[in-house]
């Protein structure tokens, strides 16, 4: 009785994966053509010609709050529901070879799945008011425990999308017989960047401070930065949109910097300054406006206001070119006493951490395992070894294959 009530249920579980496997894609397909529905709305601009079609939001902020809350426990569930399902389904292929090694690996990679995805979910919750407290989503509250414990090292985050780029200009005022194409307003749309400028010890002059990832030389090309994102360079950009009242962590940055912070300066691209080698007097900030080059032709030519690059001037690279715009933060010197109040009034410490260790110790006082995962973090991020996995399982790949 007992084998063949097991081949029945082996038996139903492979016809519910058979049918899965074949639904899943329309499922989806309908699931997004229903939210497409929902949230847009399509209108012919010319309803005689029937040519170009304009899409606009269909959905209020209460709407869209509305369907946040209804579809996002339902997706949290089901996720859930199809890693149990998968789980069951990859013990049950790992008990037919009889292993219990086999058996142990699958209960120790399905337990992890659960773990990951429960503290993935944790960020759903502040999408919504409403989403806190709904019971559909316990099973993302009962992740907030372990989702604190591993905040520290950002292991899950929210995140927050741009409907479109914020930037700086004004095509509201052109002439539309030698401006713009077509009808259409020309593009003058460009990007506000703080420049820090470091007054060096060594010899005593001024020179702008490089970052690993931010425009600042118009002649250094845009850097790929995916998949990692760039914390500090990203938080520049939102400080050159306001003032450096409303953004006190850049007057904390700048502190640390003339105090010869290591770790601060090896977030910049500034070898000397990360190895202790100069050191800084006095730093300054100004904002410009930076925009791409455009090539000389007929179409740039009815942009006002961009740099034209000819043929010569093409040789030298020059990706980007700036306006200034105002002086963002006046001259700030080491050891200003009205520096240290300012960083002190908003809670920041004074202390700067030389070693990866003191700052492992103080977010694991209690865990040694958690030490030791915060200093191979740390280790990982200083010498920048991101691409390292991915590297050394191609490199096994190919091994396999020519082997």
């Amino acid at each position: 009785f007992i084998p063949e009530t097991e081949r029945n249920i082996v038996s139903c579980l492979n016809f519910l994966f058979r049918f899965i496997k074949y639904i899943d894609i329309p499922v989806f397909l309908a699931v997004l053509s229903w939210c497409f529905q929902k949230m847009f709305t399509l209108k012919f601009a010319d309803e005689y010609e029937r040519k170009d079609i304009n899409i606009s939001l269909a959905m209020t902020k209460n709407q869209c709050n509305n369907m946040i809350e209804q579809t996002v426990p339902a997706a949290i569930i089901m996720s859930f529901l199809f890693l149990s399902v998968s789980g069951i389904k990859g013990v049950n292929a790992a008990t037919k070879g009889k292993s219990i090694v086999s058996v142990l690996t699958t209960l120790f990679h399905l337990l992890t799945c659960f773990l990951c995805l429960g503290i993935l979910s944790v960020p759903f919750l502040q999408l919504t008011q409403g989403l806190h407290h709904q019971s559909a989503m316990a099973p993302a509250r009962l992740f907030i425990q372990p989702w604190s414990f591993v905040q520290p090292y950002g292991f899950s985050n929210g995140y927050g999308l741009f409907r479109r780029m914020t930037g700086v200009g004004n095509n509201q005022k052109y002439d539309a017989n030698n401006q713009g194409w077509a009808g259409v307003p020309p593009s003058i749309v460009s990007r506000p960047e703080i420049i820090l400028e470091g007054l060096f010890a060594k010899n005593n002059s001024w020179r702008e401070l490089n970052f690993r990832w931010k425009p600042g030389n118009v002649y250094d090309m845009p850097k790929q930065v995916a998949p990692h994102q760039p914390r500090l360079d990203w938080q520049m950009w939102f400080a050159a949109l306001g003032s450096y009242q409303h953004n006190p962590w850049l007057i904390n940055l700048i502190s640390r910097l003339l105090d010869g912070c290591k770790p601060v300066a090896q977030l910049l691209d500034e070898p000397k300054l990360a190895s202790g080698d100069d050191k800084l007097l006095a730093i300054r900030a100004n904002l410009y406006n930076y925009d791409f080059t455009r090539i000389d032709s007929e179409w740039n030519q009815r942009i006002p206001g961009v740099t034209l690059l000819t043929e010569q001037k093409r040789r030298r690279d020059q990706w980007w070119s700036r306006q200034f715009n105002r002086e963002y933060l006046p001259v700030i010197e080491a050891g200003n006493m009205s520096l240290q109040n300012f960083v002190s009034s908003y809670g920041f410490t004074s202390m700067c951490s030389y070693q990866e260790e003191d700052k492992c110790s103080r977010l694991s006082k209690n865990s040694l395992v958690g030490k030791k995962l915060c200093i191979f973090c740390s280790l990982f991020r200083r010498y920048r070894l991101f691409w390292t996995p991915i590297i050394a399982m191609l490199a096994m790949l190919f091994f396999n294959y020519t082997r």
